[in-house]
């Protein structure tokens, strides 16, 4: 009996988020450690994605998994809310579930309903700038479309924040910037290869990541840092807000694979045992 295609994939994301003494320099990282056929599926991933990273459950002060909870503390970008969990440092861990039509197609023949094969997606992040705060807050991360090629993928990203038939071009933003022909980034962060802001405060970051599953061996024993983290997105909001970017990276001789840091941000953990 042939397997039958499902209307919608599932994708579990994870995100990062870590605040220095400038309240400008957030820092955010997301990674997309897999993709399900099935919700059901997608939620166990979720609710066992900061272990399968190598945490434990009573390193975080705050571990909630209740809706409530989530609207309670008015909690931006809440849908698909699994996990919201707070490190001793004050850094935030967020599991979502992201739902997408599955346009290519995509089966699986694996118990836990994960696609095995590697995915890229094109990912959307508004961040809003507040002034009078001070402070920038990621308002929104949207998985915007998933391929199996990642110049396909790119030439997606490139129109995620246009539409002609809507009148919305380059020039209708206040700034637009795109990654260059051989280049993995806009100079953005990590992965980011379009970025444009508008007059309002708000900044459009548009990346293309690829999945990678976690697993035990992203824990460096002796400093408790990753050792191999999943390509994703990292960036520094302290650009965003006045309008200068780190240096550029380029692409490796295989585009469909870019190079990818190992960086995954300081922190504190223990491993499983």
């Amino acid at each position: 009996m042939p397997t039958k295609i499902p209307e919608h994939l599932y994708h579990v994301l994870l995100t990062i988020t870590r605040l220095n003494k400038n309240p400008n320099n957030l820092v955010e990282i997301l990674r997309i450690p897999g993709t399900y056929t099935s919700l059901l599926a997608a939620k166990a991933a979720a609710h066992s994605c900061l272990y399968d990273a190598g945490y434990e459950r009573d390193f975080f002060p705050t571990y909630e998994t209740s809706a409530h909870i989530f609207e309670q503390e008015n909690l931006p970008d809440r849908t698909g809310l699994a996990i919201y969990a707070v490190a001793p440092d004050g850094t935030t861990f967020r599991v979502r579930i992201d739902t997408t039509t599955n346009k290519l197609q995509l089966t699986t023949d694996l118990d836990d309903g994960r696609i095995s094969i590697p995915l890229f997606y094109v990912v959307q992040a508004n961040v809003e700038y507040d002034a009078i705060e001070g402070e920038s807050t990621v308002r929104e991360v949207i998985v915007q479309g998933t391929f199996t090629d990642y110049m396909q993928a790119r030439k997606y990203a490139k129109e995620v924040l246009l539409s002609e038939k809507d009148g919305i071009l380059k020039g209708s933003y206040a700034a637009y910037v795109e990654a260059g022909e051989g280049e993995r980034d806009c100079g953005f962060g990590e992965n980011v290869v379009v970025h444009a802001a508008s007059d309002y405060g708000v900044n459009y970051l548009v990346s293309v990541i690829r999945n990678q599953e976690l697993g035990s061996n992203l824990l460096d024993t002796t400093s408790h840092k990753p050792a191999i983290m999943p390509s994703g997105i990292d960036f520094q909001a302290w650009f965003l807000n006045h309008g200068t970017a780190p240096p550029k990276t380029t692409l490796t001789s295989n585009p469909t694979h870019p190079r990818i840091s190992t960086n995954f941000g300081t922190r504190s953990s223990r491993p499983i045992s």
